[in-house]
């Protein structure tokens, strides 16, 4: 059974911000940018507890080719996943660990 997946607002942001980045240095990488993160997706969505719990609730999985990580939960009453930050792998942890505070 695959899970529904719901990306909220900073992450709808943050994908179209590394799309766009990407796109400013090559064309077409933000396109390739995209197909890795619907691969991740589609791994999430068939099995999200597969990935470790990094902090509180939230796990995250590694993009291949690409250094981001996607941060989610997963609402297991619901068979939801919800997908809260996209964010390089190098930056500060304080940004996704704030993001996942909000939603606690």
């Amino acid at each position: 059974m695959s899970y529904k997946i719901l990306i909220e607002k900073d992450a709808e942001k943050d994908i179209d911000d590394i799309i766009s980045w990407y796109e400013k240095e090559q064309a077409g990488l933000g396109v390739s940018f995209i197909k890795y993160f619907e691969a991740a997706i589609a791994i999430i969505s068939q099995n999200p507890n597969s990935f470790q719990l990094v902090y509180k609730d939230a796990r995250h999985i590694l993009l291949e080719k690409f250094p981001y990580s996607i941060y989610y939960y997963v609402n297991e009453p619901k068979k939801e996943v919800v997908v809260y930050t996209v964010i390089h792998q190098h930056r500060n942890q304080k940004v996704w660990k704030r993001r996942t505070d909000k939603l606690q």
